[in-house]
């Protein structure tokens, strides 16, 4: 009995140290310890858990946002997305926010393309590429943890949803786009691989040759327009692309 109890603290403090993304290096030196200190850290993560999911939680700016989504709410989520604790990631998540996100991301990726098509009215495509662009900011702040990548990476299309952003003629949205990708590409092989998928999908949207053809074609357009920033993005993206993430 006292052997199964010091298994579930195991397990516990496992699971603490998760939700508070404490590096590898540091979690020995955590797990050693006093047990007490321990119990509290576990207490007040418990209690910061339960927050996240009352009225002022996850669930609740969810249903704000699905009821009305609006460029407010979604920097409302942005901002709660860099600046809450784990455990409101961790309640984001069990509200199935990921996959919410990759909704709206789906959706105003599809309108931006739609009005660029059929309507000449410049202020309704710049509206469309703010909430896109605000839609990506969120994953942003999503993959900023290793928890919230481990989420992000749940979801299959997420990839493809990025790289389809790109097709927009815009620095700012590609350049974010990019950087998300660098991300995912870099922080495991399952990630790696679905980057790749992700510019399998371009090549075949833009009826290209060659699969990273596009990719050339961004960081050259960048270069030749003086924007650096999105050239080193493209740079950063490649030098994902070539190596895996254990030879980076």
């Amino acid at each position: 009995k006292k052997k199964r109890m010091e298994e579930k603290s195991e397990l516990d403090v496992d699971d603490l140290l998760e939700q508070l993304g404490i590096p590898e290096s540091k979690r020995d030196t955590i797990r050693s310890m006093p047990r007490a200190k321990l119990e509290q850290m576990l207490k007040m993560q418990t209690e910061k858990s339960k927050k996240s999911s009352d009225i002022d939680g996850p669930a609740s700016l969810l249903q704000r946002i699905d009821k009305n989504v609006t460029l407010a709410s979604l920097r409302e989520l942005r901002i709660c997305l860099n600046s809450n604790p784990i455990a409101w990631i961790v309640g984001f998540k069990n509200a199935n926010g990921q996959m919410r996100l990759l909704e709206l991301l789906t959706k105003f990726i599809e309108q931006a393309n739609s009005e660029s098509q059929n309507d000449n009215n410049s202020n309704q495509i710049s509206d469309s590429l703010e909430m896109l662009y605000e839609c990506l900011l969120c994953f942003k702040g999503l993959l900023n943890t290793k928890y919230g990548m481990r989420a992000a990476l749940e979801l299959e299309d997420l990839c493809k949803s990025i790289a389809g952003s790109l097709l927009r003629s815009n620095t700012k949205i590609h350049r974010i786009s990019l950087d998300l990708l660098t991300a995912i590409g870099l922080f495991s092989p399952e990630g790696h691989r679905n980057v790749l998928s992700a510019w399998s999908y371009i090549k075949l949207c833009k009826r290209n040759k060659h699969r990273f053809q596009y990719l050339i074609e961004i960081m050259t357009n960048s270069y030749e327009q003086k924007n650096l920033e999105c050239s080193l993005s493209c740079m950063n993206l490649i030098n994902t692309i070539v190596n895996s993430p254990e030879d980076i």
